[in-house]
């Protein structure tokens, strides 16, 4: 509730009880010795407020009212509102409010004045109190919407922070359900690893059974290439013991061939025949045998090649396995680092956390000492400060109480200078002595009013630091737990990389698969190629075996086929000498014979002329026979020399290819052990790898595990601690939100009962401006008759020098005390009716103003109880200055 002239709130005189009041008052006090060279320093402002130039136009009193008689100014002086911020002296403070409180008595004398001259004034002083009383609740208004506006931010602020904790909570949780599945994914990627190391070994195995069975057929085609080696070189036996033969019955032909004749040709030619035939034979299956030989030597050469281009692919692979096993070497010398370091890290980590809890347990006394030093500190402050407002009141009612005194004085020597109106004394001694009570009051309700105000602002700035001081504290507590939540994500990066290494691992044995599965296939092609060309050697091998059985069988019937023509040489021979033998017998049996006997010898010899005869041909057929069989046999003897040594050769070539072939056999045959030696070493590194690994992951495992279970302990910790945190703000929150629906209540209140007293208000002017009419038709009625008077006892002069003097401007302090005699001189014969006049005028104006400002101040419970008061009071004033 707003005073009316001033602009300021009052309270109850109850309020002088309450300790509720501003805590900086104690350092700001200064003795009153203070005061004594510094009375008409600048305006200072009150304890808790603070003076400031405002639009509110309020009145000022100078230091002179409290000597010497009072005089109206025509000069309107502006008064400033009470701000908010602390004194420098609060003593200086009390007096300049006590200097202000009389400058405003001076302003609304000179206002009653203004009143007086012009009717219109009254409506101008009207509005102006209530544009002063708009302003007043503008500002409240403004103070009250700042301050929801606040409580508005910090509720704001804190379902923010309930937001982020509720989001913060469902990303652990939706973190954790992604750690989760990560775990089954990687006991997933752990399985399925086991699975493919599995297949891996028996690949191994398998790779191992087929490079046993590759071995087996290369010993198998080792045995053929022997066999076949052997069978050729039998062949060649053979076939120099078939050219012996040859040479031996050409030898027998030969020593024959004088005994052979035409059968011995006829036998002769077939025998070429059949020669030509069996050397044609013997080119044609030497030709076959030596495609064979070449094919067999090629597919030997591609095996080779191909058992080169393994070999040169197991190199590579044991060089592919050698960076592996140095790349996971390196890997392992990583992973010992990074171990090293985490441990490293851990055991940094367990010396602060020790630490930590040790400084922590030491800080936990000494924080219930520093609670309780400040629980007292706190209780001995209010003491302080309820101690304060009882010396700031009873300075104040001194101070009043001094003002009361001295106006009293004053008023007593001008009631004593007035002589005409010495019968009416004693009511306007009572009127004064009202009206100086509720003065009283009213100053004890202002101060009251305004230290509460200060009390409550200093609450208010109280629980705003501190809610302030917890958004610090959840702002903090905000980035622990985005600190944890980043340290978790990394944590989970570190496992989806391990994940991604596994992976990578898992495609890199899948591809090992892969490459050893097609090995297997192409083993199994080069398999069921050797064992195809394995066979058609067989074939080939029992093809040339039948063809040389074939060709035995042949040249065993060509023997035959000799015997026989040698036996028929032998009846031949047998058959000319039984001739021979009977032809002598003949003649020496018939020595005497006639002619006959004669002719039968010339028969006889034209017979043995024929026989001669026929005897010269077959020797010339028999010399030429030989020269032609020598001739021919001399042809196949230089075909057969170069066909045996294109043989020769080419046996030597493939005796050397063969040489070839058995070296690089066995040097493949070497790196193959080699390779086998290279091979178990590395499946022992393997071995000893996946060993260290195992152990290795099992490691890692468990201090994943122990990671993991530390850090889900300490997420709980923390989740429960910022549950507490949470639950303590939501209490803080409901707190507020009570405190402030308590506020908004209390200024609903406060708009209700200033709406009540605004209406109060108006209806109270109306009746006022009313009165005042009638009483200034009174007092013009009671103007006119002391005229009427004045003018008939020749006073007149008097009276106009008497409203001059008090329209002229109140002079300086040090000026009054030397023009008081020159007055009391002057006035000593002059008739006072006019003084009184304006005197009753300005305790009526100060008794209306006092009287609208305690029906605006009073609470519910004492707002009757005031207008009964004020009623009462008003009705004696009225009752006095109407008598």
């Amino acid at each position: 509730m707003n005073l009316r002239g001033t602009g300021e709130e009052l309270t109850s005189p109850a309020d002088f009880i309450s300790t509720n009041v501003g805590r900086n008052i104690q350092r700001n006090l200064m003795p009153p010795s203070h005061f004594i060279s510094s009375h008409h320093s600048t305006p200072a402002s009150l304890p808790g407020h603070q003076l400031s130039a405002g639009s509110v136009t309020g009145s000022r009193i100078g230091h002179s009212a409290l000597s010497g008689p009072q005089r109206f100014s025509e000069t309107t002086v502006p008064w400033t509102p009470l701000s908010t911020s602390m004194p420098g002296d609060p003593w200086l403070a009390i007096a300049q409010t006590n200097k202000e409180i009389l400058e405003l008595r001076e302003e609304n004398q000179r206002l009653k004045e203004k009143r007086d001259r012009s009717p219109s004034a009254q409506h101008n002083t009207h509005s102006a109190r209530c544009g002063e009383r708009g302003g007043l609740e503008s500002e409240w208004r403004l103070d009250l919407e700042r301050l929801r506006a606040e409580s508005e931010r910090l509720r704001g602020q804190v379902e923010t922070l309930r937001d982020n904790a509720v989001r913060q909570r469902e990303e652990m949780r939706e973190k954790e359900s992604t750690i989760h599945r990560q775990n089954h994914e990687l006991e997933e990627l752990r399985a399925e690893m086991c699975r493919c190391k599995a297949e891996l070994a028996q690949n191994v195995l398998e790779l191992t059974q087929r490079r046993e069975e590759r071995e087996k057929l290369t010993t198998q085609l080792d045995k053929l290439q022997r066999d076949f080696s052997e069978e050729r070189n039998r062949y060649l036996r053979e076939q120099e013991a078939s050219s012996k033969d040859v040479q031996r019955l050409t030898c027998e032909s030969q020593k024959q061939s004088l005994q052979a004749k035409q059968e011995t040709i006829l036998e002769a030619s077939r025998l070429r025949e059949e020669l030509e035939r069996a050397i044609r034979t013997h080119q044609s299956q030497m030709e076959q045998m030596s495609s064979g030989h070449r094919e067999e030597l090629d597919i030997l050469k591609r095996v080779n090649s191909d058992q080169q281009l393994r070999m040169s692919d197991v190199t590579q692979e044991v060089t592919s396995l050698k960076g592996r096993l140095q790349d996971i070497s390196t890997e392992r010398d990583v992973l010992r680092e990074q171990l090293r370091q985490l441990h490293q890290d851990f055991e940094a980590q367990g010396e602060t956390i020790q630490s930590l809890r040790t400084y922590i347990g030491q800080l936990t006394p000494e924080r219930g000492e520093q609670e309780r030093l400040t629980e007292k500190i706190q209780t001995l402050e209010k003491e302080k400060e309820a101690l304060q407002t009882s010396l700031e009141l009873v300075d104040i009612r001194l101070k009043s109480v001094n003002d009361i005194l001295a106006i009293q004085e004053k008023e007593l020597n001008d009631e004593m200078n007035c002589g005409s109106i010495l019968k009416g004394s004693g009511k306007g001694s009572r009127v004064l002595a009202q009206w100086r009570h509720k003065v009283f009051i009213l100053l004890v309700q202002l101060r009251s009013k305004d230290l509460n105000f200060s009390g409550e602002k200093n609450t208010l700035h109280t629980t705003i630091c501190s809610l302030e001081e917890e958004l610090e504290r959840e702002r903090n507590q905000h980035s622990l737990v985005q600190h944890t939540l980043q340290d978790r994500q990394a944590q989970l990066d570190l496992q989806c990389l391990h994940t991604q290494t596994l992976k990578q691992d898992l495609a890199r044995v899948k591809e090992e698969n892969d490459r050893l599965r097609q090995e297997n296939q192409s083993c199994a092609k080069a398999l069921k190629d050797i064992t195809e060309n394995v066979q058609s050697c067989g074939v080939l091998f029992e093809r040339n075996v039948a063809d040389l059985e074939s060709a035995q069988s042949h040249l065993s019937g060509l023997g035959q086929r000799v015997t026989f023509a040698t036996r028929r040489i032998d009846t031949i021979q047998g058959l000319l000498m039984r001739r021979e033998a009977l032809r002598k017998v003949q003649q020496t049996a018939k020595p005497t014979e006639t002619l006959s006997d004669r002719r039968c010898i010339a028969d006889l010899q034209t017979e043995v002329a024929m026989l001669s005869e026929e005897r010269d041909k077959l020797a010339q057929e028999l010399k030429r026979t030989p020269n032609l069989i020598q001739s021919a046999l001399t042809d196949l003897q230089d075909k057969m020399d170069s066909e045996v040594g294109r043989l020769s050769q080419a046996l030597v070539q493939s005796q050397q290819e063969a040489g070839d072939a058995e070296a690089s056999r066995r040097e493949s045959e070497m790196e193959r052990q080699q390779g086998h030696e290279r091979r178990r070493e590395l499946e022992g590194l393997l071995a000893e790898l996946r060993e260290e690994a195992q152990l290795k992951q099992e490691q890692t495992e468990q201090e994943s595990k122990q990671k993991l279970s530390e850090v889900e302990s300490r997420c709980r910790t923390q989740l429960r601690a910022l549950e507490a945190q949470v639950n303590t703000a939501r209490r803080e929150h409901t707190k507020a939100v009570v405190s402030l629906r308590q506020c908004e209540r209390q200024a609903e209140r406060a708009r209700e009962q200033e709406r009540a007293a605004q209406a109060l208000q108006s209806e109270h002017a109306l009746k006022e401006i009313t009165l005042l009419n009638k009483q200034l038709k009174d007092k013009d009625r009671d103007r006119n008759l002391l005229l009427a008077v004045v003018h008939e006892q020749g006073l007149m002069s008097e009276y106009r020098r008497l409203r001059g003097a008090g329209r002229r401007p109140p002079q300086a302090p040090d000026q009054q005390p030397q023009q008081q005699p020159q007055r009391e001189r002057g006035e000593e014969g002059q008739v006072v009716q006019p003084q009184a006049h304006d005197a009753l005028m300005s305790v009526l104006g100060d008794l209306q103003v006092l009287s609208a400002a305690v029906m605006h101040s009073s609470e519910e419970g004492s707002e009757e109880e005031d207008e009964r008061e004020e009623g009462q009071g008003d009705g004696a004033t009225r009752a006095s200055l109407l008598r």
